[in-house]
C-alpha cells in the first residue's frame, strides 16, 4: 500500500522516506521555519488472519494476525490467497441455535473456519498454503442517505486526505510531515520511529470506524467515525 501511495505523491518539493518497517514519511520542508515539524499520520493496514490449516473436506481454518471486531467475522465475506492466487470465501462456524451465548457474543476466529465452496482439501492445497492471507473484502456501497461503507475506509479516506494535502502544499510556514504508519493493528506500531527520528512538536492522529455491531453483537450499522458525502 505504500508503494501506491508513494505514487500518488506529485509534490516535487516533496521528500519521501520509508522506514525499516515498511511505514511511510512524506516530508515538506519549511522554507521560512526552524520550529520543530508537526506530524499528521494515519495507519494504512488493516484486520486480517492467515491461513493455519487447510482440512481434507476443503476447509480453511484460520489465526488471527491483527485485532479484529468481536460480533463482525461471522458471516463476512473475505478474500484468501497470496501473491498469485485470490480467492472468495465467507468466514463460517456453527450456525446459530447450535453455537453457545459466548460463541454468539464473542466469535473466536480460531474456532471459526472460511468456506470457499471447495469439499477437496488435497485441491485446495495446491492453490494456498498455510500462512496465506485472509482479509475482508467489500465493495463500496451505498448505506443510508448520501453515505457509504466499504473495506478498509478507515485507512482509505484518512489517507486520501493525506495524499490530497501533502500534494496541495508548498510552502508550509514549518516542516510537515505526512506519515503513513504501518504495523500498528499488529501492535508493533511504527509511530516510534516518527518521534525518535523527526521529534515533532505536534502528532495529529486521523482514524474512524466504518462500522460497528449493534448491542446484540449481531448487526453491522454505520459508525459515526466514517460519513463519506455523495
Amino acid at each position: 500500500i505504500t508503494e501506491l501511495i508513494k505514487n500518488k505523491i506529485t509534490n516535487r518539493n516533496a521528500e519521501i522516506k520509508t522506514t525499516p518497517r515498511g511505514s511511510l514519511a512524506v516530508i515538506l520542508k519549511s522554507k521560512k521555519s526552524e520550529a520543530k515539524p508537526i506530524a499528521v499520520c494515519c495507519d494504512v493496514d488493516e484486520t486480517a488472519f492467515i491461513v493455519s490449516d487447510i482440512t481434507d473436506d476443503g476447509f480453511i481454518k484460520v489465526k488471527k494476525l491483527t485485532d479484529y471486531r468481536i460480533g463482525n467475522i461471522c458471516g463476512v465475506d473475505v478474500t484468501v490467497g497470496n501473491e498469485n492466487v485470490r480467492i472468495p470465501g465467507v468466514m463460517a462456524g456453527k450456525v446459530l441455535h447450535a453455537a453457545s451465548k459466548d460463541d454468539r457474543e464473542k466469535p473466536s476466529a480460531e474456532k471459526m473456519f472460511v468456506n470457499v465452496g471447495e469439499d477437496n482439501g488435497k485441491k485446495l492445497r495446491e492453490k494456498i498454503e498455510k500462512g496465506d492471507f485472509v482479509t475482508y473484502a467489500s465493495d463500496f456501497e451505498e448505506f443510508g442517505r448520501d453515505k457509504y461503507t466499504g473495506k478498509a475506509l478507515e485507512c482509505r479516506i484518512p489517507a486520501g486526505l493525506m495524499i490530497e494535502a501533502a500534494n496541495d502544499l508548498t510552502d508550509p510556514g514549518r516542516t510537515v510531515i505526512f506519515y503513513f504508519n504501518t504495523k500498528a493493528k499488529t501492535g508493533a506500531t511504527d509511530l516510534f520511529s516518527l518521534i525518535y527520528t523527526y521529534a515533532p512538536e505536534t502528532i495529529l492522529l486521523l482514524d474512524g470506524i466504518s462500522s460497528s455491531p449493534d448491542k446484540d453483537k449481531r448487526n453491522c450499522r454505520p459508525g459515526k467515525g466514517i460519513i463519506a458525502p455523495a
